[in-house]
């Protein structure tokens, strides 16, 4: 398997000037993509903490999934498989059942945008989801997953953000290796606490843990110097044998 690559929004210079290769964009601001050509891919998400976390909806706002569709197929038409565009998932590790709703819980919801979302025109990238910290329900639905789109070239793991247990964040990559073999695998918001223990079963991960290390925020200098700092951590843990 090839080098892990790590995803993430840069300080917007870098951003702007395209200085950085693998992006981590969302729908507020996945725009960037057409201020310059220089990055080399892209995955473009949902902003699930926006809606979920900082909002506390129980499911994406009405008109959402229309305009998510525009989007998809505005950056597939500019971009080709460039950018990889996440279908609507339900995260359940900001607030547990914050996105259960009529008897579904949060995987229910996200396979359903799947079978929705994998049929229409984009270079999309489905997330394998779980409730809180459940292994089973895990397996669960990466089998379910996988019965939907067969041998997809891309999947996510969305679960293992905003949680600190490592051996619930080694298993799940482990089964998505199991059920996606030849697939290109992305954990969302994986702590480089675990990168070393995971890395050889994923492709990509993404973070923006450099972003609240509150000590460089004064300034652009200090900023930059910890964003480089932390790129620098990340290529250590991933070239290290």
């Amino acid at each position: 398997m090839n080098k892990c690559l790590f995803f993430t929004t840069p300080p917007r210079p870098l951003l702007r000037e395209g200085n950085y290769p693998y992006l981590l964009l969302n729908f507020f601001s996945y725009r960037y993509l057409f201020k310059n050509n220089n990055w080399k891919l892209a995955i473009v998400d949902c902003a699930v903490e926006h809606w979920f976390r900082k909002l506390k909806l129980n499911d994406y706002p009405k008109d959402f999934f229309k305009k998510w569709e525009e989007i998809a197929k505005i950056l597939y038409d500019n971009f080709g498989e460039r950018v990889w565009i996440t279908i609507p998932d339900y995260p359940d590790d900001y607030y547990q059942g914050l996105c259960y709703e009529n008897g579904k819980d949060n995987v229910d919801k996200t396979l359903e945008n799947i079978k929705k979302f994998i049929k229409l025109k984009g270079c999309w990238m489905p997330v394998i989801q779980s409730n809180y910290k459940n292994i089973k329900r895990f397996e669960e639905s990466a089998m379910l997953v996988k019965e939907i789109v067969g041998d997809y070239p891309r999947v996510a793991i969305g679960t293992v953000c905003k949680v600190r247990d490592g051996k619930f964040i080694v298993e799940c990559c482990k089964i998505a290796r199991k059920y996606f073999k030849n697939s290109w695998i992305h954990a969302f918001g994986l702590t480089i606490k675990y990168l070393d223990k995971v890395k050889e079963y994923i492709n990509s991960f993404d973070s923006l843990a450099w972003t609240s290390f509150k000590k460089y925020k004064n300034s652009s200098n200090e900023k930059y110097w910890y964003f480089f700092e932390y790129i620098k951590r990340v290529e250590n843990i991933i070239n290290k044998t």
